[in-house]
C-alpha cells in the first residue's frame, strides 16, 4: 500500500483480487488491491486494527479486527456491509478463510483455559473443530468442496509414574543379570 510502514497481502481469489493489511503510525487496516488499485476496507468508527485474510471470488472477505472493548473478533466484509464473528462464548475469534458458498472457518479462544480450537461457519451456524488429542487447532482455508486446511498441536505426553517405575525396573533387571552373567 502506498505510503505505509509495511504491507502484506494474506488471500487472492481466482480474479486475481488480492486482500491484506498495511500499517500506519496510527493503526494497520486491511486492504484490497483490485485491477491495479488499492483500496481500504470499510471498518466502523474507531476501529484502528484490522485484518484481511481471504477473499471468495464473489468478492466476501473475511479477517480480524480489534472491536470497542479491544478483543479481537473476525469479521466477513460484503461490499459495504461489514458483519462482525464471533463465536458464542469465546475470547476472540479469528476469521481466515472463505469460499464460494460463504463457508468461513478460523479460530477461536475459550474463555476459560484459553485454549484455541478450530471453527467452521455456515448457514448462520458455527461448528467447532478439533483435531483429536490436540492442545490447539486452527483452519486457515476452505475450497469450493468444503475441504479445510490448518494446523493443529498435538498434546505433549508426560509418562505417567508407573511408566518410569516399568522402565527403571527394567534396567536394573537387565544391569543385574549382565553382573551374574559375568560372574559366572
Amino acid at each position: 500500500m502506498p505510503g505505509s510502514l509495511s504491507t502484506q497481502a494474506f488471500g487472492i481469489n481466482d480474479t486475481g483480487a488480492i486482500v491484506g493489511s498495511f500499517n500506519l503510525p496510527g493503526g494497520s487496516n486491511g486492504f484490497l488491491f483490485i485491477e491495479g488499485r488499492f483500496a481500504t476496507l470499510s471498518v466502523p468508527t474507531g476501529v484502528t486494527f484490522a485484518q484481511a485474510f481471504g477473499i471468495s471470488d464473489n468478492g466476501q472477505i473475511v479477517g480480524n479486527y480489534f472491536d470497542a472493548m479491544g478483543r479481537l473478533e473476525g469479521f466477513v466484509l460484503e461490499g459495504e456491509t461489514f458483519t462482525p464473528l464471533h463465536v458464542p462464548g469465546s475470547k476472540q475469534t479469528r476469521a481466515f478463510g472463505i469460499n464460494e458458498k460463504g463457508q468461513i472457518v478460523g479460530d477461536f479462544q475459550d474463555v476459560v483455559g484459553g485454549g484455541s480450537h478450530g471453527f467452521l461457519y455456515s448457514e448462520g451456524t458455527f461448528t467447532t473443530l478439533d483435531v483429536p488429542r490436540s492442545v490447539l487447532t486452527q483452519a486457515y482455508g476452505i475450497n469450493d468442496k468444503g475441504q479445510i486446511v490448518g494446523r493443529y498441536l498435538g498434546e505433549t505426553v508426560v509418562p505417567e509414574p508407573a511408566t518410569w517405575l516399568l522402565l527403571a525396573s527394567g534396567i536394573l533387571g537387565l544391569v543385574y543379570f549382565r553382573k551374574r552373567r559375568a560372574t559366572s
